[in-house]
Parts: C-alpha cells; structure tokens; sequence
C-alpha cells in the first residue's frame, strides 16, 4: 500500500463515520502555494488531516505514514532534509505545545523474511515537544521508529469495517484519536505534578 492510498482509507473512513452522525469533523489540510518566477508551485508543508472533537471542541492533527521496512525513518523530518517534511513535524509539535491532539498514524506493511515474518500494523504515535522519544530525537539520539516503540509509546489502531454495510476494513481513526487525547491527558497530569 502507497502513502496516498492509505491517506485515502483515512480519508473515507472518517468521512462514513461522519455521515453516519460521527463525533468530530475531519478533513485534509490546506495546501499553501507560492509564486515562483512567472508559476504557481504548491508547497505540501502541513500534515494531511485535521479536525475537531465533539463536544468537546478539541483539535487534532495527524500526519500519515506508510513504511515497508523493519523501522519508520525520522531523518526526513529534520531541519534541512526535506523542507516541507521538517515544516509538517513543527505542525504538529506546535499544535500539541498548544494542547491539541497531535500523532503520527503509521501504517507498517507485512514483511515476510527468512525466518520470521510481521504481520501490517498500524500505529498511532504521539507527537509532542515534551515526550521523552521526541526530546531524544530532538538531541539526534534516535533516528527511527521500529515496530516495537511504536506498540511502546503509541497505540495499536484497529482494522475494521466502519458500517454494518461496508465490506472493505479501514483503520479506526475516530479510535486512535480518541486513545491519543487519553495519552495526552496522561502525560498531562504527569506534567502538572513535577
């Protein structure tokens, strides 16, 4: 599964939940444009959806990812590498600093290898500037995401079919926002008491 078709299971899965009189709204983000030289070019800078919780009124964001390999590469999200994969990260570190809802969904595809083999799994991960992973990441102690950290620190989302109607799963994305703002009143609280 590519980046974009997995963007776009999101997509129609938060769209069917909220047809069917879903708690939050939910939609891509916007794109930003530029004028270079006598052009238009577009600048993919922010993560790809966002959305409020009902009733609360609480933001979210959440960027999504797909990875083939044994561990999610972060590198991308430094400054310099890839300007706009930098810009989305501070997105999301800026809106968390700020109290909302901020994850990474990363989708790890099956992976058979000699002698054993994982089955796909999707994370959700939280992103915020207070976070152990992300202070070390920060400090340039880590550089990826394996499975394992992600099932640590994050939280396994689900794959299944939205309506009584559907035949095709998707992942559970109101869940996995829900289990984000449980982790991130946790870390909250924790927070307040030091």
């Amino acid at each position: 599964m590519t980046g974009k078709q997995f963007e776009q299971l999101c997509l129609d899965r938060v769209r069917r939940d909220r047809n069917n009189g879903g708690a939050a709204t939910i939609s891509r983000c916007g794109v930003r444009a530029a004028r270079m030289k006598s052009e238009w070019q577009i600048l993919q800078s922010f993560p790809d959806f966002e959305g409020v919780l009902r009733p609360s009124g609480r933001q979210f964001t959440f960027d999504c990812k797909v990875c083939s390999k044994s561990s999610f590469a972060l590198d991308e999200f430094r400054p310099g590498a890839k300007r706009y994969k930098a810009a989305q990260f501070n997105y999301l570190m800026e809106r968390a600093e700020f109290g909302a809802i901020a994850f990474l969904l990363i989708h790890f595809s099956e992976r058979q290898l000699k002698t054993r083999s994982f089955d796909a799994a999707t994370y959700a991960v939280p992103v915020h500037p207070r976070l152990q992973m992300w202070i070390d990441f920060q400090s340039l102690e880590i550089s990826s995401l394996a499975r394992d950290t992600c099932a640590e620190f994050g939280e396994r989302v689900a794959w299944n079919l939205p309506t009584a109607r559907s035949n095709k799963k998707s992942p559970d994305i109101l869940a996995a926002i829900e289990a984000m703002a449980r982790l991130q009143s946790v870390a909250q609280s924790r927070v307040a008491r030091e």
